[in-house]
């Protein structure tokens, strides 16, 4: 019986979540970025689907159609060279069309490096050649209430190296470390609130080591970046380095998100109501459950415990920077 009640009140919960996200989805215009003077299309085009991506989940965001985006980016054009200008165009346009952020791209063409690597063969130590992808791409985003700039940042992500320079995994690396990039940045500017939906797990002492949060599959990639392709093999590089880059690839796709636990309070003072939040704890995302994500304490315990004994709501939010 009280496992049947446990699941109902996180099913319940689950589904106002749910409806709340859906009715606060944040409207993007993602502009259909441009290339500097010597950028292929298909390379714009490659570096766009990575970033509309990032911006896919229906709950936390809704992408306006490409007729809407391809009427700002004519406006947008034809005011580039004057920055109030432009603020004032992104305001209009933006507001037309129903767009709460627009976010441009410039992309510049792919850059294959190379470098030379000692290694090896039959005891007798050689020069071998490595390669690698650039990838360049500047960001911005504007808040269309005010047609400022709220990001704008130059992004130059290199793929891991590879000895063979036709190796497919080449290009899919580069894109792939791009979109985690580019991930980490919407994380950033458009936390996501959530809460503790129950505890799933407790200590000896009674403190709390393990809860539900709300979100799930539609808030997080199974907690972690996505592993790119080529970073979780990485054994057959000649180089002797190539333990090394086993490391730092497995670090590059399998980082866990922190998230701060956070609870929020009303105050009073002269005629006025003021809403207070204060972290008191923190949590490491350690699996996805459908529509919610399991969670390890890693601070804060004993609060977080008082907090839900008194039934006090907890708001759950991604830790920026990391």
């Amino acid at each position: 019986m009280k496992l049947f009640l446990r699941l109902t009140a996180v099913l319940i919960l689950s589904l106002i979540f749910r409806q709340a996200n859906a009715q606060d989805a944040i409207h993007i215009a993602l502009i259909p970025f441009t290339a500097t003077a010597n950028a292929p299309q298909v390379t714009v085009d490659l570096v766009q689907n990575q970033v509309t991506t990032c911006f896919v989940n229906k709950s936390r965001f809704l992408l306006l159609d490409r007729g809407q985006t391809d009427r700002i980016k004519k406006e947008l054009d034809a005011a580039k060279q004057n920055s109030s200008v432009y603020a004032k165009v992104v305001a209009e346009q933006g507001h037309l069309a129903g767009a709460e952020y627009i976010i441009t791209g410039i992309v510049s063409p792919f850059e294959l490096a190379s470098k030379k690597v000692s290694t090896y063969v039959n005891s007798k130590s050689v020069m071998v050649d490595q390669f690698h992808y650039i990838a360049h791409l500047t960001l911005q985003i504007n808040r269309v209430e005010t047609g400022q700039v709220v990001y704008s940042q130059p992004l130059v992500i290199s793929s891991r190296d590879f000895d063979n320079k036709d190796n497919a995994d080449l290009l899919d690396n580069v894109l792939c470390r791009l979109k985690n990039t580019v991930a980490e940045q919407v994380r950033n500017l458009f936390p996501v609130t959530m809460m503790i939906v129950s505890v799933d797990q407790t200590k000896k002492d009674g403190t709390i080591q393990k809860v539900l949060v709300s979100g799930g599959g539609e808030m997080f990639d199974d907690g972690k970046k996505a592993t790119c392709p080529g970073d979780d093999d990485l054994t057959t590089s000649s180089s002797t380095t190539a333990a090394a880059f086993k490391t730092l690839g497995n670090l590059w796709g399998r980082k866990k998100i922190l998230l701060d636990v956070v609870s929020e309070e009303a105050l009073v003072a002269g005629g006025k109501t003021y809403n207070r939040e204060k972290t008191i704890g923190e949590l490491k995302m350690e699996s996805v459950q459908g529509d919610l994500a399991l969670c390890s304490v890693t601070a804060g315990d004993k609060d977080i415990k008082d907090y839900l004994d008194k039934k006090k709501p907890l708001l759950v939010k991604i830790k920026a920077d990391q």
